[in-house]
């Protein structure tokens, strides 16, 4: 199991938390007190709250997303369906994993993005530990709707911020995410 408890930092390490090689990562947060209103998904796509059977479409999702990303060679398990459901399984084993802030979004009945999200220590945050969309999905909007429909779930549970790790060499990732108003903070992870 990659999920553990460091007993340096009495702190829950996921399988996102440590990178092969010297990868820089961008800590980012969110404010989420106010937030714009929930759209409904293009036409086609629907979502589907965390199920547990579910578990190899959201490891299907993962492997093709992160197929083309700088990610894969900071998480080599990404590169695998099976690598993919250990990471799912990992991080839902945790405690902090939060069922309703995970969900996967499917056009018709293929799996086309994810989102899982857990709680930040002490319940003051909700945290996105990853979300990813399939990439004949990309330029819809389906991975905006995931990160406000997760925003809106640690909000509804009175937390006051989202927030997420990304690697810096994942340019994308990060214009992304800046552009859903989240912003890098220090240097260190805030858990």
């Amino acid at each position: 199991m990659i999920s553990e408890l460091n007993s340096n930092a009495g702190k829950i390490i996921g399988p996102f938390d440590h990178p092969e090689g010297d990868a820089v990562r961008f800590f980012m947060r969110r404010d989420i007190l106010s937030l714009h209103p929930e759209r409904a998904l293009p036409f086609g796509y629907r979502l589907e709250p965390w199920c547990e059977p579910m578990v190899p479409a959201y490891a299907a999702v993962l492997a093709v997303s992160f197929a083309d990303s700088p990610d894969l060679s900071l998480y080599p398990k990404l590169a695998s369906k099976e690598g993919c459901t250990q990471i799912i399984e990992d991080l839902t084993a945790s405690p902090e994993f939060l069922t309703g802030g995970s969900w996967l979004v499917l056009f018709n009945k293929e799996p086309a993005a994810v989102i899982l999200s857990s709680r930040g220590k002490g319940t003051k945050y909700g945290k996105i530990e990853v979300v990813s969309v399939a990439p004949r999905h990309r330029r819809v909007k389906v991975g905006t709707h995931l990160v406000n429909k997760a925003s809106w779930s640690f909000r509804d549970r009175h937390l006051s911020e989202a927030r997420l790790g990304v690697s810096r060499s994942n340019r994308n990732a990060v214009r992304f995410f800046r552009s859903m108003n989240f912003h890098v903070s220090d240097s260190k992870d805030q858990d």
